[in-house]
């Protein structure tokens, strides 16, 4: 049964949108350690197109983007996919209490004031996916190297 779970946690597939390149080179490195697919895009726009969203089972993207906000990507998926799960980064803390209202396929906000394994493990909890991971991380745990800290990364 573990070794099943294992070989979800592999097939697992994230999206990560930020306009931040070392964030996004930060968070591909933490993703491989933790054996998890993880796909990077600066834009939607360097994507190709909103639909291929649907191939992932997790999108996190940053909040503040020069075209499009993590609030609009998060109101793509809802009304042109629906069952993604959608997790807002943000190097900005109050970003959650300043929204009014999330679509409905945002399952939480993760501040980016720590190391990028943690932010990742974060978004993965949040969206629901973080028993694989703890499954995963803990038969695994001489595979974790340090990841850079994310700290001082823009908004």
């Amino acid at each position: 049964m573990d070794n099943l779970q294992i070989d979800e946690l592999r097939e697992l597939r994230v999206l990560y949108l930020d306009d931040d390149v070392k964030m996004g080179k930060v968070m591909k490195a933490a993703s491989e350690k933790l054996h998890i697919g993880l796909d990077y895009f600066e834009s939607l726009t360097e994507l190709g197109s909103v639909a291929f969203l649907k191939n992932y089972d997790l999108i996190i993207t940053d909040y503040f983007m020069p075209a499009v906000k993590g609030g609009d990507v998060a109101d793509y998926v809802t009304k042109l996919i629906g069952d993604v799960p959608v997790v807002i980064l943000s190097a900005n803390p109050h970003i959650e209490r300043v929204q009014e209202k999330w679509p409905d396929s945002v399952k939480g906000f993760v501040a980016k004031n720590d190391r990028a394994d943690r932010l990742l493990e974060e978004a993965l909890s949040k969206a629901g996916l973080h028993q694989s991971m703890k499954i995963e991380t803990k038969k695994n745990d001489h595979t974790r190297g340090s990841c850079d800290r994310v700290q001082g990364s823009r908004l």
